[in-house]
């Protein structure tokens, strides 16, 4: 690259000729720089300019010299110190040189579209790959395509449970997911909804007069856990290898050790003060301090868990035994030794379910975004964009600040239109949610709703027809994988809040959710006058609804897979996905630049857009011309993060991961 320019070559022409001839020739062959015309400075200068001879040139290949000559000792310091400076000079050279590059490539780039580029690496896999927000997790769920064989399904199980160990602050086999499987040859998307369920003996009203954090802490915040029984499905449609052998890698890594990562470390961190000694808790605070340290456990450290390879050991060999065998009878101990109303009976009546998916075409683009229904948030996700698709945006927006301005404002009133229909949506099984469905995922009433956005102004709250008040959920993992066949998964699992319940179990090592505080809490309305919604109350059996929004987005002619994707993030996650997207179908942006880009997120309520902590000329820029359409901003310090593929027209694909929570895909 440096070579392609005039000031490259004549940089490299300056640097040669400081060299002795034959060194300069040695580093001419090696660069491939014939051509160049250098021409080296005489030994005779050199002896003047820097005292150089040529007997002490390690480079220069003479019979004159020998560790015999009494002159070596002297010879070789010499060298040494010649050496020592020219790769001092040629260091700072390098530095100014390449610093006045960047400088003078974005001299010309306009504020708004100064948006650093991460660490994270644009990856390209001809045949397939997998992404996640753990590099060992990636690497397994590769090792599952690419060495043992498998589907994408294997992959999946291995790489979530994976998950659920690397940030086991996150996801789980306490906790629940949503799962989507695509068949390359049918052309099919297959779902299942694993989330967790409220116990039998859990009612509307149980969290009355007790404590405030009575739904996030303890035993009454676990609702039922559907990881395992989940997985365990969905293995058995689509899956290729025996299912022992996908959740062995797991145990290995328990039994073995795995390096904690850093978002484990700082949870461990941020967490551990807060946590008693004894009780329900102790189990989980005595696991975050190391043994060899006496401290909590830090980032790059081996951690290694027993008591949870141990259960993935019996998972591996009888995954119905964590809900109907010697499994679930000691998860049931551990339930009833914190206080929990979780039962065997709960345990035993637990199904996965398999709803038909839903979709939403996108007309402008000839594409098809295809999710899932409630409780997950896929016909949300499909509303705003179905809402930007309408504007037939173009890249060039992005060359002019109130062109590039209006996109981003009308993002977020499509995030805001979204959110308040979000508010009446809850669990198809116990509220008939088919019209509202129906609606969201509608060309007509993405257009309505588009006619409402003014381009000069955002609004009140009322104005975008909110019905309830609804909760924030939190925490998750996102996975999203490809293997050789062009079958695909997508998967994005959680046990809510950082550490979930923060109950531990002391013989199983199984890390319990706090699923129950996702559900709506009746007799109280927010700060805007909204009451709870009715839709998300507890019931028995129901699961609470989620802002999780597995994707996959196909071409409408064809049915090939074009992006593939989800979030992680709690209440993040649904508009940080579509964010993500629209950046590349509307921006034309890599994945690696539309997950790198300064992201905004609007939930309506708050009504302000949230921002977070991540330096950039773009971000500002853009808030300060957000602001003049009366848009108001606050910092925040949670943030999503997006595990995005996109397949190229050649059938190749790209990911690169989110460096708000580093990690590198694998593939090939």
């Amino acid at each position: 690259r440096t070579l392609q320019t005039q000031r490259g070559q004549t940089f490299c022409k300056r640097l040669l000729q400081s060299c002795p001839k034959q060194k300069g020739e040695l580093i001419e062959q090696q660069f491939k720089l014939p051509g160049l015309q250098i021409e080296h400075s005489s030994t005779s200068s050199r002896k003047r300019i820097m005292g150089y001879t040529e007997e002490s040139d390690p480079l220069v290949l003479s019979s004159r010299s020998s560790f015999r000559d009494k002159r070596c000792g002297r010879g070789v310091l010499t060298a040494l110190v010649i050496s020592f400076g020219l790769l001092s000079i040629i260091f700072l050279a390098c530095f100014l040189y390449f610093a006045a590059l960047y400088s003078e490539a974005t001299k010309g780039t306009p504020p708004w579209l100064q948006d650093p580029a991460s660490d994270q690496v644009l990856e390209t896999y001809l045949y397939n790959g997998v992404t996640s927000d753990a590099t060992v997790c990636s690497l397994i769920g590769g090792h599952v395509i690419n060495v043992l064989n498998g589907s994408a399904m294997d992959a999946a199980v291995a790489t979530v449970l994976c998950v659920g160990v690397a940030n086991f602050h996150s996801a789980g086999i306490g906790g629940g997911s949503f799962l989507m499987h695509f068949d390359s040859k049918t052309k099919q998307v297959a779902t299942f909804d694993y989330r967790e369920t409220a116990p039998a003996n859990a009612s509307r009203d149980m969290f009355n007069g007790l404590p405030s954090n009575a739904s996030t802490a303890g035993g009454l915040a676990i609702a039922v856990p559907g990881e395992v029984a989940g997985l365990h499905l969905a293995h058995s449609r689509f899956g290729r290898l025996p299912w022992r052998q996908v959740v062995a890698p797991v145990s290995q890594l328990l039994r073995n050790g795995q390096r904690v990562t850093k978002p484990l470390a700082d949870a461990m961190a941020s967490n551990f003060d807060e946590l008693p000694s004894d009780g329900p808790y102790a189990e989980l605070k005595r696991w975050m301090v190391n043994p060899a340290t006496g401290r909590i456990y830090a980032s790059g450290e081996v951690l290694r868990d027993e008591k949870l390879a141990a259960t993935m050991d019996r998972i591996a060999e009888d995954p119905a035994s964590f809900y109907n065998g010697s499994l679930a009878d000691d998860i049931v101990q551990e339930m009833s030794d914190v206080g929990a109303i979780l039962g065997a009976k709960d345990l035993r009546s637990y199904r996965p379910s398999e709803p038909a998916p839903i979709s939403a075409t996108l007309p402008c683009s000839r594409l098809r975004l295809h999710s899932m229904p409630p409780p997950c948030s896929g016909a949300v996700l499909g509303f705003i964009l179905g809402i930007l698709d309408g504007y037939d945006t173009r890249p060039e927006v992005k060359q002019q600040l109130d062109s590039y301005a209006t996109f981003l404002h009308r993002v977020i009133e499509a995030f805001k239109f979204g959110y308040a229909k979000r508010s009446a949506l809850g669990d198809a099984d116990f509220v008939n949610v088919t019209a509202l469905v129906t609606n969201l995922t509608s060309e007509s009433y993405a257009a309505e709703a588009r006619a409402r956005i003014t381009d000069d102004a955002t609004h009140d709250v009322n104005y975008y027809g909110p019905s309830f008040e609804w909760p924030s959920d939190h925490g998750t993992t996102h996975v999203s994988l490809v293997d050789s066949e062009g079958n695909s998964v997508v998967v994005t699992s959680t046990i809510n809040e950082y550490f979930g319940s923060k109950v531990k179990g002391p013989k199983t090592g199984i890390l319990y959710n706090n699923e129950m505080d996702d559900f709506s809490v009746p007799n109280r309305t927010n700060s805007y006058d909204l009451p709870p919604s009715e839709s998300n109350f507890i019931q028995p059996g129901k699961r609470p609804m989620s802002s999780m929004s597995p994707v996959f987005v196909t071409d409408v002619d064809s049915g090939e897979l074009r992006y593939i994707g989800g979030g992680a993030g709690g209440s993040l996650i649904t508009t940080a996905v579509a964010y993500v997207l629209a950046r590349q179908i509307y921006l034309n942006e890599t994945v690696k630049e539309a997950t790198d880009a300064f992201r905004l997120h609007h939930q309506l309520v708050p009504n302000y857009i949230m921002y977070f902590n991540y330096t950039s000329k773009a971000q500002e820029e853009m808030l300060s011309a957000l602001g003049r359409k009366g848009h108001q901003w606050k910092l925040e310090d949670s943030h999503s993060v997006v595990e995005m593929m996109h397949r190229l027209a050649d059938g190749s694909w790209q990911a690169s991961g989110d460096f708000r929570k580093p990690s590198k895909p694998a593939g090939y």
